[in-house]
């Protein structure tokens, strides 16, 4: 079996659990080990009041790269059916957490909490017809850097498939600075 080399690094930041895959080569596998990580983080998370937020990321390549496959070979029927269950306990504490779990893919999100302040996210109306469903968003917030406030808009489309989304795009609606310009 390959050595494990994957770990979760923990850190909390003004209310935010930042847990980032650490790997030495920048790929983090998805081990039994680190699983089990993530899903004790996940656990302490929720029962922490003074954790509001958690977002989960990645390396500069790649947030993960899938399930250590030379793990997985050596395993005994019994023990990957024990690891398919974790990963799925660790996947339904995600969805059924009440506060937000953010995934930054390629660390496009782990600095919000540090430079962004007044955050704000409301979605609209949701639309639906037959397995497809869509609604419009808005994020507000200030960047603690320059004090700008900006104001990005956009929508969510989803396709479901036996109760669950199967598919889904984003749109972001972008202007200048954040502000719209008059049309006028």
């Amino acid at each position: 079996m390959a050595l494990e080399t994957a770990s979760v690094h923990a850190e909390k930041r003004d209310g935010v659990l930042l847990l980032s895959l650490v790997d030495p080569g920048g790929l983090p596998r998805l081990s039994r080990t680190l699983v089990g990580a993530i899903h004790r983080q996940i656990l302490e998370a929720r029962a922490a009041k003074d954790i509001l937020a958690i977002v989960i990321t990645g390396t500069a390549k790649a947030f993960a790269v899938g399930a250590n496959i030379a793990e997985l070979v050596a395993l005994t029927p019994p023990e990957a059916v024990a690891f398919a269950q974790l990963g799925q306990a660790l996947t339904d504490e995600v969805e059924s957490m009440s506060k937000p779990v953010i995934a930054a893919i390629r660390g496009y999100w782990k600095d919000v909490p540090l430079h962004q302040s007044e955050v704000s996210f409301r979605a609209g109306e949701i639309y639906a017809a037959g397995p497809w469903f869509a609604t419009e968003f808005r994020c507000t917030y200030r960047r603690r850097r320059t004090g700008d406030k900006v104001d990005a808009r956009g929508a969510i489309f989803c396709e479901t498939k036996d109760g669950k989304i199967a598919e889904m795009r984003m749109y972001w609606h972008r202007y200048a600075g954040g502000y719209e310009e008059s049309k006028s």
